[in-house]
């Protein structure tokens, strides 16, 4: 059985490549102008290989995955730990007691690994373009939305964001929107190019028929093609979407309060709310309400309907 992974900088991997041509030629232009980009994308359409594969000459090339990273600080410092190879100790002492605190550090903490960040990267004898895959949108709020004018002022750091494509109105809302010089949304794959994907792994066009061709990303044709269920790979089912969904069938149920689930998700409350309400409409979860025995306000809980359950 074929298990379809991004692609690497090699050359039988570029010989691989169908489709994303004009995407990576735009990433590598951007890149080469020291413009900041955003790509978006759902899982699986090639996000990574887009990373992976573009061609950064002249640049110190840093590549970290940011969708562990629970504060800007632990994603700052993930960067400056490629960038210097024996980073200060301090530095990751600051992380760690800002990812146990929350916002109370943050502001000084962020500032102190852009610090070091900028000094590191200015010791370089090229600037550095630092390749983020994946993000909790709330991270990507506060570092490049609320500390955007900290990034600028870095002036050898230049970066590249890859992430969820239905994420994308968090991850622009203002003050985030006007850090991106470059905005590069992913497209499924033509007719022509699917059909050439399928052929370079011996399938013939039947698979096609079964995926709708506003769902024919690279890792959704070949699943359809392999017999495996491509339900929760299409543009309604990624990004904060899936990950709710996953959470509610592990917990069981779910309020748009949750702080455990918010922090889990790195979304706000509205979005939450928001997501349920979508969820709700699209006939994945029901709704119900949860009168507290005592005082308090009565809470909305959303539960899995029948359907969406695993088998």
């Amino acid at each position: 059985m074929i298990m379809l992974r991004p692609l690497r900088d090699t050359t039988a991997d570029r010989r691989r490549l169908v489709g994303f041509a004009d995407e990576l030629g735009r990433l590598e232009r951007a890149v080469r102008e020291r413009r900041n980009v955003l790509i978006t994308g759902p899982r699986r359409s090639g996000r990574t290989t887009l990373l992976n594969l573009a061609s950064t000459p002249g640049r110190t090339r840093v590549a970290v995955g940011g969708e562990t990273a629970r504060t800007p600080a632990a994603l700052l410092l993930s960067v400056v730990d490629r960038v210097e190879s024996r980073p200060v100790e301090e530095l990751g002492r600051l992380a760690a007691l800002d990812t146990q605190l929350g916002s109370m550090l943050t502001p000084t903490v962020t500032a102190r690994l852009l610090d070091a960040l900028d000094s590191y990267a200015a010791a370089r004898p090229e600037p550095v373009v630092v390749l983020v895959d994946g993000i909790r949108p709330q991270v990507a709020h506060e570092l490049f939305g609320l500390q955007r004018n900290d990034l600028w002022a870095l002036g050898a750091v230049q970066w590249v964001l890859a992430a969820d494509h239905d994420d994308r109105a968090q991850l622009l809302a203002p003050p985030a929107d006007a850090f991106w010089d470059e905005q590069i949304v992913l497209q499924p794959l033509t007719p022509a190019d699917a059909a050439r994907l399928l052929a370079a792994h011996g399938h013939g066009e039947a698979a096609l028929t079964g995926v709708p061709e506003d769902r024919r990303w690279p890792g959704t044709l070949l699943d359809a093609a392999e017999g495996r269920d491509v339900r929760g790979l299409d543009g309604d089912r990624v990004g904060s979407r899936g990950r709710l969904l996953a959470w509610l069938r592990a917990r069981g149920a779910a309020s748009a309060s949750d702080p455990e689930l918010l922090e889990t998700l790195g979304i706000s409350r509205q979005r939450a709310a928001q997501l349920l309400d979508e969820l709700h409409e699209a006939g994945d979860v029901e709704a119900s309400v949860a009168r507290p025995a005592g005082e308090g306000r009565p809470r909305k809980l959303y539960t899995l309907t029948s359907s969406s359950r695993p088998a």
